[in-house]
């Protein structure tokens, strides 16, 4: 028997965005070489994920090179302004779930400046009874002691939950686990669920 809902945060909570940020966006509008700005997001940005790493720190050795002007705090505000935006249609349905009287929780691979930005600025601590975040559970979305920690903290069974990501890896990962997860495209995918 259901009794919660674990959602994404990127490209289900918070709108999918037709290129990334940093990568493509801030690439182009800085002049700076893909290749430089994706070994940083294959490698450190993946630790500070897990709570491994600061990504103030990290990013300290990088922005020179990137063309940035200004400091760390102004890229972090330029970049968390620019590509998290809440999707309201989501928020919606996430409510009158909530009304039903399940659990909704937030499920998000994030180190711990962006999670606090959608925390804090964006209001989502407001929204859910929990957000999970990698950072603080020391695992990835794709790895299944991401969602143990989960079961621990919850005291729910796989099977209680329901789980939507914009990721197949990811959904097929929690499958694997029992949990009935979905693989989100647009808003119909969770309005046709049977809660």
């Amino acid at each position: 028997m259901t009794k919660a809902i674990l959602f994404d945060a990127d490209g289900v909570v918070l709108k999918k965005y037709k290129e990334y940020f940093v990568s493509q966006y801030f690439s182009r509008e800085y002049n700076v070489p893909d290749d430089e700005i994706n070994a940083f997001f294959e490698k450190d940005f993946r630790t500070c994920q897990r709570g491994k790493l600061d990504l103030k720190e990290e990013l300290v050795k990088y922005l020179p090179g990137w063309n940035w002007p200004d400091g760390v705090d102004a890229f972090l505000e330029y970049w968390f302004t620019t590509d998290a935006t809440i999707d309201s249609e989501v928020m919606e349905e996430v409510e009158k779930i909530r009304e039903k009287g399940f659990k909704c929780y937030l499920a998000s691979d994030q180190e711990k400046y962006r999670a606090d930005y959608i925390m804090e600025r964006l209001g989502l601590k407001n929204k859910f009874e929990r957000c999970f975040f990698s950072y603080e559970l020391g695992y990835m979305k794709s790895e299944a002691e991401y969602f143990k920690e989960i079961f621990k903290i919850t005291g729910l069974k796989p099977e209680e939950f329901i789980y939507f990501d914009d990721d197949q890896k990811n959904v097929d990962v929690v499958n694997s686990l029992g949990i009935n997860a979905y693989f989100y495209t647009k808003i119909d995918d969770l309005k046709k669920v049977d809660y």
